[in-house]
């Protein structure tokens, strides 16, 4: 179904004419069947829990990491006689190694061979150039991310999960306090940063990655519940050509009893079949596994159960 043939069987179970058109019409009756279909959609589309597998996302994306050397001296936050400064950005990269405190970050970019750091370095190479390492500690969001699907955030290049969401104040005391130094597993964090002068959202991982090229994967619910009949992914209604992924029958249910209520008429039961049709959908969208009131977890080689607190990978003695 597209969006004129929604509206036109909105219109066929309401007191109101069914337009020849939707989208660019100035007839009331077409600027109302659009507002209340584009509110089902998005209001569909922010559904509980997971959201609806049509709407899943998986983010794949690797860690930057630059391991090179510059000048220091001490006191002065430039680093100079960097072999090349290709990949580096501001802001969103941090900076580490012998004499640059910890959450240092990388302030601007200077040229080819400089940039400016955040926090003075502690210690300098004598003149020599020493090692540092610059990683991008922050990475965009995708463009149609809407919230993340809990515990599917992985570093697949150590096979471990990520550790996360950490709230402000766990993020404070990792980076700030004693016991934040090191660890195995990388915490993240969805983080506001200003980059370019522009506001945004941004996948935050700490420690800042030293590696380069490591896969990491989560999984997310998208913003774009409908397309154009040439498949580009949207938000809203465009056109009358315009598809819905979701349901058609859903966005009929609940566009129809908000059309019902902005005529001022009674909409109480055909809102209750929408929420009620919605939750049956919801229910058996994407199937639901077998739940075993007594599992066992024979087939787990490696896990939390039985992985030693110490020696692990030594020889036996």
């Amino acid at each position: 179904m597209t969006l004129l043939s929604i509206c036109d069987a909105i219109a066929q179970d309401t007191p109101i004419a069914a337009p020849s058109t939707i989208e660019g019409n100035t007839d009331p009756s077409a600027i109302l069947l659009l507002s209340c279909a584009n509110r089902a959609g998005k209001s569909l589309a922010r559904y509980k829990g997971a959201g609806w597998a049509i709407l899943g996302r998986e983010n794949v994306f690797n860690t930057n990491a630059v391991n090179t050397t510059g000048n220091m001296v001490a006191g002065s936050a430039v680093v100079t006689g960097i072999p090349s400064t290709t990949g580096i950005a501001a802001t969103t990269w941090a900076a580490s190694g012998t004499g640059i405190p910890g959450n240092t970050y990388v302030q601007s970019v200077d040229s080819p061979s400089q940039v400016t750091l955040t926090q003075p370095v502690a210690a300098n190479g004598g003149g020599t150039a020493v090692p540092v390492t610059f990683g991008q500690f922050a990475y965009p969001m995708p463009a149609d991310f809407a919230r993340i699907i809990t515990d599917t955030e992985w570093d697949r290049g150590r096979r471990w999960p990520l550790i996360g969401p950490r709230s402000p104040q766990q993020w404070q005391l990792y980076k700030s306090g004693l016991i934040g130094v090191a660890t195995f597993q990388r915490r993240w964090r969805i983080k506001s940063l200003i980059v370019n002068g522009v506001v945004g959202n941004y996948f935050c991982i700490d420690p800042s990655p030293a590696d380069n090229q490591t896969s990491l994967v989560w999984e997310y619910v998208a913003t774009s519940w409908c397309q154009s009949a040439g498949g580009v992914p949207q938000t809203q209604f465009l056109a009358d050509t315009d598809t819905t992924l979701l349901e058609e029958y859903l966005i009929e249910l609940d566009a129809r009893w908000r059309l019902l209520r902005r005529l001022g008429l009674s909409y109480s039961e055909e809102m209750n079949e929408a929420f009620s049709e919605t939750a049956k959908a919801y229910a058996q969208d994407g199937g639901m596994p077998v739940l075993d009131m007594a599992p066992v977890y024979s087939t787990t080689l490696v896990g939390p159960f039985n992985v030693p607190d110490t020696g692990f990978g030594g020889v036996a003695g």
